[in-house]
Parts: structure tokens; C-alpha cells; sequence
């Protein structure tokens, strides 16, 4: 019997570990056609730091960490190569401020359909999310 347990997990594929608490994961409502933005919540419960270092797709070709910068009069973005999180901290992707680029959607982002998103980090895990799409609040 438990061979057959112990078979039937190997066979199940991968265990994926929960690298990040994630909270509240929602990207911007867009037209077809248009890049759009993801924010949520992140906080490394664990006791090691975790880098974020990417985040994929399958509906979404180019996804990047970006940071919104407001200096002199003037709001720019620039890209972030990834995220450090030591143990313990929280970290809030928010409009205005860090966030997911979106760039060339395959699929057109819908309410009440999530977009699921695989989050990579530097030691080679990766955790699945899925955020809701939404109008800005």
C-alpha cells in the first residue's frame, strides 16, 4: 500500500513548495491589444532570502519587473532585474510604485478569468499564481 502511495506521488509530477506568501494578485483590466500591469502582495514567510527574478506566461510573451520613478514633474519607468526578499518581508506591487509589465498578450485578459503566472526565482523554484483581472480601483 504504500508503494503504491509513494508511486502514484512520484507519478503526480513535481511537488511545488510555496516560495512566497502571495496576496490579493490582480493585473489591469485592458482592452485587447493593450500592455497591462500586475500587482499583489509578497512576503517570504520562510527563514533563507528569496530573489525573484522573472515571472512567464503562456498567454502573456514578455513579462518584466518594472519600477515607476516620479522625478522633477516627469514619471518614468525603468526595469527591475529582480526582486530581493529577506526573511520575513513584505513587498507590495502597487500602481505608482513596482509592478509587472505585460507586454504582448496573447490571450485577452477577461473578468472573472484569472491569468496564471509562474513566479522564477534565483535558486531555479518557481511557484504558480493566479491573478484576476480587474478594473484600477
Amino acid at each position: 500500500m504504500k508503494y503504491a502511495l509513494l508511486l502514484l506521488l512520484l507519478l503526480s509530477g513535481p511537488l511545488q513548495a510555496k516560495v512566497l506568501d502571495v496576496k490579493d494578485p490582480w493585473v489591469r483590466l485592458v482592452p485587447p491589444g493593450s500592455n497591462s500591469a500586475g500587482y499583489m502582495e509578497l512576503t517570504n514567510k520562510g527563514s533563507q532570502t528569496v530573489v525573484l527574478t522573472g515571472v512567464r506566461s503562456r498567454d502573456v510573451k514578455d513579462i518584466s519587473i518594472h519600477k515607476t520613478l516620479a522625478q522633477q514633474g516627469r514619471v518614468s519607468m525603468y526595469h527591475v532585474p529582480s526582486l530581493s526578499l529577506n526573511p520575513g518581508q513584505r513587498l507590495t506591487l502597487a500602481p505608482g510604485g513596482l509592478h509587472l509589465m505585460l507586454m504582448d498578450i496573447v490571450k485577452p485578459l477577461k473578468e472573472g478569468q484569472p491569468l496564471r503566472l509562474e513566479l522564477i526565482f534565483a535558486d531555479g523554484q518557481t511557484q504558480e499564481i493566479e491573478a484576476w483581472p480587474r478594473y484600477s480601483r
